[in-house]
């Protein structure tokens, strides 16, 4: 099954969605980070990522983001909590 993975144009929030743990482990968040950095008009990245996801926590530290925010959000009725992120490139 392919995930839904896009990054919105410069001058827009960017966004980067990998939602199939069966694609975890193929590079793609790599890759889309990797592209960001070079091909983004911007200094810095900023994400959000489910503070349940250990997966993706883990990946965003790996990669040096530092932890900004914690807060709720509500998806599909539901509150869950939510970690920002940010990092200059």
């Amino acid at each position: 099954m392919n995930a839904p993975s896009y990054i919105r144009p410069p001058g827009s929030n960017g966004l980067v969605g990998i939602q199939s743990a069966e694609r975890w482990d193929e590079g793609i968040g790599s890759q889309l980070l990797a592209a960001a950095k070079t091909e983004l008009e911007c200094d810095r990245l900023a994400l959000s990522v489910l503070a349940g996801n250990e997966v993706g926590v883990e990946f965003y530290e790996r990669w040096g983001f530092d932890r900004v925010e914690e807060r709720t959000v509500e998806l599909s009725g539901v509150e869950h909590r939510e970690y920002r992120y940010e990092k200059a490139i």
